[in-house]
């Protein structure tokens, strides 16, 4: 992430150029994504390893809020919905739809002309990550898209493709300790 991690709690806020972006709540999506709550067995035991869950909603906040030129936070955040959709992570697309709609309120959150590019992009690495080869980054620079942006997005599709992961592993989790009760 570029800079270095917040401390525990802050979100990277004083680095983020547009103050239309809402800030991120302050309990965990991932928590919220898989229904954990303070008390739940799996809330205590993310908790054991702190710092990851630290740095994995650092993660979260930098990948959509960083500044990165040529890719604007609306659009990332369209990108996070339409892989959450493709993922069937209806929770998680929720949450990215509730955060596109404070740009859209503000009327700041035109979509890029690149965007059906960027959303192509974001699939094929999504359900077949052998599909964003150099064609489909050739395919993104012919959309106007230049180096920086393209890395930011990758990097925004591997994150979401770990928190889908995490997420679906303590729904199961959850539900195989609800079961047991």
């Amino acid at each position: 992430m570029p800079g270095g991690m917040a401390p525990p709690g802050m979100i990277l806020r004083e680095t983020f150029a547009n103050p239309a972006m809402p800030p991120s709540r302050d309990d965990d999506v991932i928590d919220r994504a898989a229904g954990l709550a303070p008390g739940d067995a799996l809330h205590a035991a993310r908790r054991f390893r702190a710092k990851v869950v630290e740095a994995t909603q650092a993660s979260h906040d930098a990948l959509l809020e960083e500044p990165v030129e040529g890719l604007s936070s609306a659009d990332r955040l369209r990108v996070a919905m339409h892989v959450c959709a493709l993922a069937g992570a209806t929770t998680l697309a929720q949450h990215y739809a509730e955060r596109l709609a404070a740009f859209e309120a503000a009327g700041i959150a035109p979509p890029s002309p690149a965007l059906p590019a960027i959303l192509v992009f974001a699939a094929k690495l999504t359900t077949d990550p052998r599909l964003g080869d150099r064609a489909a980054i050739d395919a993104l620079k012919r959309a106007g898209l230049g180096d920086a942006a393209i890395v930011a997005l990758a990097q925004l599709v591997a994150f979401l493709s770990y928190q889908l992961r995490v997420v679906a592993g303590l729904r199961a989790m959850h539900a195989t300790l609800e079961s047991t009760r």
